[in-house]
């Protein structure tokens, strides 16, 4: 009778598993539809080829796509914001949409969050229609390197598909504070737990990433995007060459879509209904 019993609740499991795999599956596989509508309604040179390289690669770095008015007025922002801010236990001085209104006090990120060509590519990338899930930010002064901890570890984010814009605000070159990101492992299905110990195991040690090649040094003058699956493998990296800023914008599905605190009024009234589902507006 115990050993039936535990066939029996071994067998619940695989099918809980085997289901679990099944959904992620179909939330995650793009409609070729949607695409090709996202595509066909781009009005930029290029767009389905930059497009097309960042569903191979699961990264994409944007060189200097914002500048003048608006980079300076997210630049003003943060400085504004970090004065109040205590360093945390890796070394950032984090600005967290879950702690306060960021968004809501930001006319300049919040047209950032909603920069139409950014948006067309995020679009692109999932083949169907998204919202913006989280937003945060952070400094990272100059520091001595080799610290193998936290963000700054090869890893993969926990909640498999991701895309995540994050947006350079100060100069960072190939030998600075920069991401690394190894393009083509946002197609590897992970095993992780849910529970504490879970985070763990989306850590990944150097020796282990060998086989996966060269990564992406993703570098660039202030205003550089990059563009990311975060299921796929990166890391951060810490040395003493620059302060590096930055602010992430997180777009899903519709899985994984954490509070906050809503655009800046400026902006939210420009936007069309599309767009305002996708700010989680209407």
């Amino acid at each position: 009778m115990r050993s039936s019993f535990g066939l029996l609740h071994n067998a619940k499991q695989v099918l809980h598993w085997l289901d679990d795999r099944y959904q992620q599956y179909i939330y995650e596989r793009p409609w070729a539809s949607y695409r090709e509508k996202v595509a066909r309604e781009a009005p930029w040179p290029g767009f389905r080829e930059e497009a097309e390289q960042f569903c191979r690669d699961g990264v994409l770095v944007l060189p200097c796509h914002f500048q003048g008015e608006i980079l300076r007025g997210m630049q003003a922002d943060v400085n504004r914001w970090v004065e109040k801010i205590t360093m945390d236990s890796v070394g950032r001085y984090v600005m967290n949409e879950n702690t306060k209104a960021y968004l809501r006090d930001s006319a300049a990120f919040s047209r950032a969050a909603m920069d139409p060509w950014i948006l067309a590519l995020v679009r692109y990338y999932w083949g169907k229609p998204v919202f913006l899930a989280h937003s945060s930010g952070y400094r990272l002064d100059p520091s001595p390197g080799g610290r193998k901890i936290g963000p700054f570890q090869w890893h993969h984010d926990a909640n498999r598909k991701q895309l995540k814009a994050l947006i350079y605000l100060d100069d960072v070159s190939r030998e600075g504070q920069r991401m690394d990101y190894l393009p083509g492992t946002h197609r590897i299905w992970h095993r992780f737990g849910r529970g504490p110990g879970g985070y763990e195991e989306t850590r990944i040690p150097d020796e282990a990433v060998v086989p996966y090649g060269q990564p992406v040094r993703c570098a660039g003058p202030a205003g550089t995007v990059l563009l990311f699956d975060t299921n796929g493998i990166h890391r951060g990296n810490q040395n003493q060459s620059a302060k590096r800023d930055v602010w992430v914008f997180q777009y899903t599905a519709g899985r994984h879509l954490l509070p906050f605190s809503g655009l800046h009024p400026e902006v939210l009234g420009r936007l069309t209904a599309d767009d305002r589902r996708l700010a989680r507006a209407s």
